[in-house]
């Protein structure tokens, strides 16, 4: 019973603070001061309905160049982000 609380609990505060991709990449251009353009999307994992890949970034800057790379999950209507990775 424990365990089933803390998967529910889990699952939604993961969907509550989920944002879509738009809005992620205009915060990182906005707190960077940069401008952001998509390299290449690679797909992931597929399973049953549910979709797991990563969203490549080149950004420039005042301060410098950075890559970033986004993970997302997609389920039928709904497309979210997991994870931000800076990679420089």
């Amino acid at each position: 019973m424990k365990y089933l609380a803390i998967a529910l609990l889990s699952i939604f505060t993961t969907t509550a603070f989920a944002a879509d991709l738009t809005s992620t990449i205009k915060e990182i251009e906005m707190n960077k001061n940069a401008k952001c353009s998509q390299t290449s999307t690679s797909m992931g994992v597929c399973l049953t309905a549910t979709c797991f890949y990563s969203v490549k970034f080149e950004c420039v800057s005042n301060s410098g160049d950075f890559s970033l790379k986004v993970k997302m999950k997609s389920i039928p209507g709904k497309t979210t982000v997991r994870k931000v990775i800076f990679l420089n």
